[in-house]
């Protein structure tokens, strides 16, 4: 776009890369001399009266019009080809060779040198914010992934049994603190340790006493987003899914339990419940954080390309404001003038009107011609 701009803004410009027409070759300039040569032998051979002054003039009409017939326009679909070209090459090289002549042609020059500096800085700085971000990001994303990585695990023992017992991991769970009251099995139960927070509190990557710290920790969802809505542990973030789901109930009445169901499915299917649990998760208090290795966003790119369309949004309204100024300078000027003839009609015509005198005529004449 910022190069058809340029074409729209230099061409037919003297000294711009885009000319309306191509001037001869060398090779075309030679031919012509060569034939406006062989044309004055021939004048000379045929008229021996001719002077030189009258060969001299002959001569260089037909080196002027042979020329005038050697010049050629060139199609706008070259110019346009041109600068599509010219506009890639310079994104390639990061530099736009071309020079403007018109001052609207500056300006637009102006916003294409910044969109190719900005896009350049920026596509180097993401592509090395990618590159981190791919190498920093976790490989773990399910149990299983934890397992094969031999990751140790925190939890809460009546949160984490049933795991235990389906994956065979119990020796993977750091014991009960024995020295807090603990008993020294796997998963937390002494009961002045808190174990609900201890789980968080002795998650350490790369520790090396798998007795006391773990890798990872299999806790109910609610219980970090508790702890995160008071903006503890906000360095701790969901890995994957729930390894394992458990039901619970309540005991109902024979004689409405048919009723109760059936209203408590249809408050799922409307859902209720959903909404009611989303309405009451608690908002998270731990700070947004943009650290090494994100890269910018197609939304946050906005900026590159509005400031690079102001510059050309200002190169269309220099290349139209001569135009604009020379047409409205035009009217102005036939309003000015017809004015000026309403005027002189007008006091031609005031100075052909004659008022009758009192003195010729009575008043009650007057009044009567009147």
């Amino acid at each position: 776009v910022m190069g058809m701009l340029m074409l729209m803004h230099d061409i037919g410009a003297p000294g711009s890369h885009y000319p309306r027409a191509n001037p001869p070759t060398s090779q075309q300039r030679d031919i012509v001399g060569q034939s406006s040569r062989r044309d004055s032998s021939n004048d000379e051979n045929n008229n021996d009266t001719t002077s030189s002054l009258e060969l001299g003039v002959q001569k260089e009409e037909n080196i002027q019009n042979s020329a005038k017939q050697s010049i050629k326009n060139t199609p706008i679909h070259i110019h346009l080809m041109h600068a599509v070209y010219e506009s890639f090459l310079a994104l390639l090289q990061q530099n736009y060779n071309s020079t403007a002549v018109t001052p609207s042609g500056k300006i637009n020059l102006l916003g294409s040198s910044f969109f190719i500096l900005a896009i350049m800085a920026i596509y180097t700085a993401n592509l090395a914010a990618i590159l981190t971000q791919d190498a920093m990001a976790p490989t773990v994303e399910s149990i299983h992934d934890a397992i094969r990585a031999g990751y140790n695990f925190c939890g809460e023992r009546k949160s984490v049994e049933a795991v235990m017992d389906l994956y065979g991991i119990s020796n993977r769970f750091v014991p009960d603190p024995m020295e807090l009251g603990g008993d020294g099995k796997p998963g937390f139960n002494c009961n002045s340790c808190e174990s609900r927070n201890r789980v968080f509190d002795f998650m350490k990557r790369g520790h090396n006493d798998p007795s006391t710290y773990c890798n990872a920790a299999i806790v109910p969802q609610e219980d970090l987003e508790l702890l995160q809505s008071y903006g503890l542990h906000c360095d701790k973030k969901k890995a994957g899914n729930l390894p394992i789901y458990t039901q619970t109930g309540f005991p109902v009445f024979d004689g409405v339990s048919t009723e109760l169901i059936s209203l408590f499915l249809q408050l799922k299917n409307n859902g209720v419940y959903v909404s009611k649990l989303e309405r009451s998760r608690p908002m998270d208090a731990c700070p947004i954080t943009s650290g090494e290795g994100t890269s910018l966003s197609v939304y946050q790119l906005t900026g590159v390309w509005v400031i690079t369309f102001i510059f050309a949004f200002f190169g269309i309204i220099a290349r139209f404001a001569p135009t604009l100024w020379v047409w409205l300078s035009s009217v102005s000027q036939k309003r000015i003038k017809k004015d000026q003839g309403n005027m002189k009609k007008s006091l031609k015509d005031a100075s052909t009107c004659r008022v009758p005198s009192s003195e010729n005529n009575p008043p009650d004449t007057f009044a009567q011609e009147k």
